[in-house]
């Protein structure tokens, strides 16, 4: 049920915290760091014999998910809106 919904969350995240000006741009970086990574995990897999098996990986892949969780935990509440609408139309 999760696969593929990081696409989802980074869309809605964006437009709720950046706003839709910037969202084309900001999604895209996103969106590419997001393709990146993907293509990139394959290659790990294959350093795992180097790295001397799963033990390290899997403490890699727990600090990983840390942060990922004690970043989004201090994301705050959204902005409001109508300070930004009043802000683009006077």
């Amino acid at each position: 049920m999760s696969l593929g919904s990081e696409g989802d969350i980074f869309a809605y995240f964006i437009s709720r915290y950046f706003g839709l000006r910037s969202y084309a741009e900001l999604f895209g970086w996103m969106f590419g760091i997001m393709c990146l990574a993907g293509a990139l995990g394959p290659l790990l897999i294959l350093a795992l014999p180097v790295m001397h098996g799963y033990g390290v990986a899997l403490r890699i892949f727990a600090g990983l998910c840390l942060v990922a969780a004690l970043l989004l935990g201090s994301l705050g509440p959204y902005p409001d809106s109508n300070q930004e609408s009043a802000a683009i139309n006077p």
